[in-house]
């Protein structure tokens, strides 16, 4: 575009150059005529002289008229020959002048010549610059489609960003929440337990050994004599034992016989079945110190721990029955925090042990009762809470803290107090007969009743709830009432 402008501002000067051309071409022509002219100026001379003497001729030769005549005819010559010296000077003039402008003509034409190439040039550079005129307009076209298609491409993208972002807002405010829960959750994670197994079997055969030492103390006791005629009150407490569960009709029915006067076995046996019978409640009790006939804890716990152990097809089969399955973890998790909880609403503290020493009392004293003591029943439950509080009182702090690692300490699986029920037929497997010969064969009679406790381990797993003995149940066996 500048070249353009550039040959624009060239025109005024290139049009005066042309002018003074033309000028030229115009006395170059004259030059050309000079020598006609000269021939002409030549022709017309003698055309006059022969004029001039054909008039001479004509008048006839005279005397001084003829001389006169004659110098008239001399002067036009003169002035003839002063004229054409002086045309011929202007004509050299004009000559000189005439190369001046052949020269100045050359010159022009060259420059003429020199501004044409130059033309040639500017006009093939224009001729250029068109085309890539053409070409930037056609890039600057296709530039513009780009840029458009880019625009609609980026207004595309900005809105896939805008939605990308609310979806990251989205997804970053689940993580959030997630993260939140997870976190919530990792206490239902499964993990090692803080107690280990091996010292809840330390706590279970304390607990055992206390019970024991108890039992021996109160039924050799010096404060109680047997052999009583009241017969009607030890068949009384007996049914109400039996009904309780706390001991079974044929070691009753021992209790009420046998005099025990001069043998205490039997009464040792009985008071060490019936507190482990009642320790085994209490260490697996959901009765929190909430009055609970219905046992809605327990049996709301043994529905979750049931939904922990569904089969696969069983899950198939029962979906649209059943809801999902409950892993061991959360199940334990839940048992801790309901346990713990009922305990702070309940209130339960240290007069909890108190409150279960005292029923330990009680229970004594009933078996007691039962095997023909001659105190009257409050007076042999006031005796055994003076002489034996501290023991019975030993005996529910170790319960209690068996349940409470058992019920809120261990939740990678439930720890099952185990005793076996009277009239169940003997099983080596799973109990140990407690007056047996452990270098004889194992005896298939029935049990009478259990003195030690077992222990138990459950765990849920994907296939089913895996059990493991830890510790057999001791028990003595029917025919041991042969034996006495």
């Amino acid at each position: 575009m500048s070249r353009v402008g550039a040959f624009r501002a060239t025109l005024p000067w290139t049009m005066n150059v042309l002018q003074h051309m033309l000028l030229t071409v115009c006395r170059f022509f004259l030059y050309l005529l000079r020598p006609f002219l000269s021939a002409y100026h030549f022709v017309l001379y003698h055309m006059i002289d022969g004029i001039q003497k054909l008039a001479a001729r004509i008048r006839g030769p005279s005397g001084p008229a003829g001389s006169h005549g004659s110098s008239r005819t001399i002067r036009p010559r003169y002035h003839d020959r002063i004229d054409v010296a002086a045309f011929n000077s202007a004509l050299d003039a004009k000559d000189r002048e005439l190369d001046r402008r052949g020269k100045t003509l050359e010159e022009i034409q060259g420059l003429l010549e020199r501004e044409r190439e130059g033309g040639r040039k500017w006009k093939d550079q224009c001729e250029s610059t068109r085309a890539e005129n053409q070409q930037l307009r056609a890039r600057l076209s296709e530039a513009e489609g780009n840029a458009k298609r880019s625009a609609a491409t980026l207004s595309e993208l900005q809105r896939a960003n805008a939605h990308l972002e609310k979806e990251r807002r989205i997804t970053a405010a689940m993580l959030e929440t997630r993260t939140s829960e997870l976190k919530e959750a990792q206490a239902f994670l499964t993990k090692a337990d803080d107690v280990p197994d091996s010292e809840v079997l330390r706590a279970v055969d304390a607990l055992n050994s206390k019970i024991f030492q108890t039992a021996a103390s109160i039924a050799e006791a010096p404060q109680f004599r047997y052999g009583s005629e009241d017969v009607d009150a030890a068949e009384h407490v007996a049914r109400k034992l039996e009904r309780d569960g706390w001991l079974g009709p044929h070691v009753l029915s021992a209790l009420c016989s046998i005099d025990h006067t001069n043998d205490s076995v039997l009464v040792q046996t009985a008071l060490q079945a019936s507190m482990t019978m009642y320790v085994r409640w209490l260490a697996m009790s959901w009765d929190l110190g909430h009055y609970d006939p219905e046992g809605l804890l327990h049996k709301l716990y043994s529905e979750v721990r049931q939904r922990g152990t569904y089969q696969n097809g069983a899950a198939t089969s029962n979906r649209l029955k059943r809801p999902a399955p409950v892993p061991q973890s959360v199940a334990g998790r839940w048992r801790a925090i309901c346990r713990e909880s009922a305990k702070v609403i309940a209130g339960v503290g240290d007069a909890e042990h108190e409150r279960h020493a005292k029923k330990l009392a009680r229970l004594a004293a009933d078996v007691l009762v039962a095997c023909r003591v001659s105190d009257p029943p409050e007076a042999v439950y006031s005796t055994i809470r003076k002489a034996f509080a501290s023991p019975l009182r030993e005996i529910a702090e170790r319960t209690l803290d068996f349940q409470q690692i058992s019920g809120e300490i261990i939740l990678s699986c439930d720890l099952i107090a185990v005793v076996v029920v009277p009239e169940t037929v003997f099983d080596p497997v799973t109990m140990d007969d407690e007056w047996g010969d452990p270098r004889a064969s194992p005896s298939a009679g029935q049990v009478l009743c259990t003195t030690q406790l077992g222990l138990t381990r459950e765990e849920k797993k994907a296939e089913g709830t895996q059990k493991t003995l830890l510790r057999k149940p001791k028990v003595v066996l029917r025919s041991m009432l042969e034996q006495l």
